[in-house]
């Protein structure tokens, strides 16, 4: 069996460019989710959803290691519990945590920062670099 999974999203090292790259689940993180976190398991449709269409990709995620990105979104709907599915929070963002080699770790909700309301709450200094934003 594979031991990783693929999903395409925006290459953030061309971000601008349109061209695509693959982040990486492990099959072991996957487990992990599928046994322990349940909730966190249905999410991943979330995550991915958000690594399909990101509002922000930053670089540089300070507390956590050194290097590293950050994908941001606002998806629609999430799990909150086992089958029960409701609208993303208005005030929340969805961050899907990288290292440099493009494999997720973590993702959460996060709730939104005053000046920049697709971005994370302090994310000018938690992170490095703010890379891409969308454009409205």
């Amino acid at each position: 069996m594979e031991p990783w999974y693929s999903h395409p999203t925006i290459d953030p090292l061309d971000p601008c460019s349109g061209n695509t790259t693959k982040v990486k689940f492990h099959r072991g993180f996957l487990d992990h989710l599928s046994k322990d976190k349940p909730v966190d398991f249905f999410n991943l449709k979330t995550a991915t959803r958000v690594l399909d269409a990101p509002n922000r990709i930053s670089y540089g995620l300070r507390q956590l290691n050194e290097g590293g990105w950050c994908y941001v979104g606002k998806p629609n709907e999430w799990w909150l519990r086992e089958a029960v599915i409701v609208p993303f929070p208005p005030n929340m963002v969805f961050a899907i945590y990288l290292s440099d080699d493009l494999i997720v770790y973590n993702f959460r909700a996060e709730y939104t920062d005053p000046i920049d309301e697709l971005s994370p709450l302090n994310w000018a200094e938690r992170y490095e670099r703010l890379i891409w934003k969308k454009e409205p």
